[in-house]
């Protein structure tokens, strides 16, 4: 298992929805920032060889508004799509990999869905290497969602899983132009793992 380095995630706004197919709802995560959300975030500042994931423990809302979204290349605009934020979202994130150490004490990120609107700014804060304690192993409820790749669960210390919730989450191509949706483990997925990410009494 690499290390887990912990940082303190503050945002203003947080918007971690998928708007549903075919549809105008955009609901939004209010548990967790999934590893598909905060590693594209990651990788785009600093390039390949971190990941991370976070716990969200502190906020308001969710709010909700209405905003029309634009094709650039037509000139012309979508149905006005309804989503949900979050507003002064704290969490506490896990990061890893083998760049991971090399990250600066203190650095921003935009995370999650509508940028463009102004949301997601987040700033960063080491905490430092997980503790001992923290990282020891225990069954319990994930309070996390991760891709179920072996090389992902063994980064975050995931050693055995016993009861899945499945779900999927999308992984970008090399080029950040497209994608494809991998299946996932969600929050609530009984596992073996290190009790920063992990309730050990099975409570989410």
């Amino acid at each position: 298992m690499a290390i887990l380095i912990e940082y303190i995630l503050n945002a203003q706004t947080l918007s971690l929805g998928e708007r549903l197919k075919k549809g105008t709802f955009r609901g939004t995560l209010e548990r967790s920032i999934p590893y598909s959300q905060l590693t594209g975030a990651l990788t785009a500042e600093f390039g390949q060889g971190v990941a991370g994931v976070a716990i969200i423990e502190e906020y308001s809302g969710p709010y909700w508004q209405a905003a029309s979204t634009r094709n650039r290349a037509l000139g012309s605009a979508y149905l006005p799509l309804e989503y949900a934020f979050l507003v002064d979202v704290k969490a506490r994130a896990f990061v890893t990999g083998p760049r991971a150490a090399c990250l600066p004490q203190h650095f921003s990120l935009q995370v999650g869905a509508l940028r463009s609107k102004g949301l997601g700014y987040c700033t960063m804060e080491r905490v430092g290497p997980v503790t001992e304690d923290q990282a020891e192993c225990c069954w319990g409820s994930l309070l996390v969602r991760l891709p179920e790749r072996g090389d992902v669960l063994e980064q975050f210390g995931i050693v055995e899983v016993a009861m899945p919730v499945w779900g999927y989450l999308f992984e970008p191509d090399e080029n950040r132009v497209g994608g494809v949706y991998v299946r996932a483990l969600f929050e609530g997925s009984v596992v073996r793992g290190p009790r920063c990410l992990v309730h050990p009494e099975g409570g989410i």
